[in-house]
């Protein structure tokens, strides 16, 4: 987990739905030194990149939401949308840290590998969540939240299929580019050539989780309590 912020904008309409525009941006990474499976320290990769979000998502208040004390001040709610957020993810080889999107990891975009193109850095994914909001007072509302993202890429992490041939990936990039595509010790060379590198069929899912704080705009209409 790393610490993200961002800018919400929200307009409501009635007093159960909710329109949320949102632009978030957060760091997110990982390294299968700190995993406990065998197989996942000895491929020993790693990744970590920023990535930004831009979504418009729908809020669905499962009690009618005002912000005058004789009616409901508080809600629980789902909400659900569309988003597009860019990543780039980067590894670190001896003190410096590498784009990975370029040097062809897994054989993307090589002459070696035609079938495998270039995944794209800027991508659609679909936000799922819950939450639970307060009117602080007629000025203010705060709320908790918590929310998956559900994506079409499997490269958020530089890590979906197979190994590449290790020559291949030397004579068309660079010797960092081979070292970063097999980081095994224990496997080193063509050894590892099409063997499993990542899981192809599980696409890759992240999640924000804060508080956001909105000054609302103006007092809401009265509506009778259900």
């Amino acid at each position: 987990s790393h610490p993200a912020g961002g800018i919400v904008v929200r307009t409501n309409f009635g007093y159960f739905l909710a329109v949320k525009n949102t632009f978030l941006y957060g760091t997110i990474s990982g390294d299968d030194a700190g995993s406990k499976d065998r197989v996942r320290k000895e491929r020993n990769l790693h990744f970590r990149s920023p990535l930004f979000e831009f979504s418009t998502q729908v809020e669905f208040n499962f009690f009618p939401y005002q912000n005058k004390k004789e009616y409901y001040l508080v809600s629980p709610y789902l909400f659900s949308g569309i988003s597009v957020f860019h990543f780039n993810p980067q590894a670190k080889f001896g003190s410096d840290w590498y784009d990975l999107h370029p040097l062809s990891t897994e054989g993307q975009g090589t002459i070696a590998y035609p079938d495998k193109k270039k995944y794209s850095l800027t991508q659609l994914s679909i936000p799922i969540g819950m939450g639970l909001k307060y009117d602080l007072n007629q000025n203010i509302t705060i709320a908790i939240e918590w929310g998956m993202r559900k994506t079409f890429t499997d490269y958020i992490d530089d890590v979906s299929g197979v190994y590449p041939d290790p020559d291949a990936i030397l004579a068309e990039k660079s010797p960092v580019a081979g070292s970063l595509s097999n980081r095994d010790p224990g496997n080193t060379g063509a050894v590892n050539t099409k063997r499993q590198r990542g899981n192809s069929i599980a696409r890759d899912w992240y999640a924000y989780a804060g508080l956001i704080i909105t000054a609302n705009k103006k007092e809401r209409d009265a509506c009778p309590k259900f």
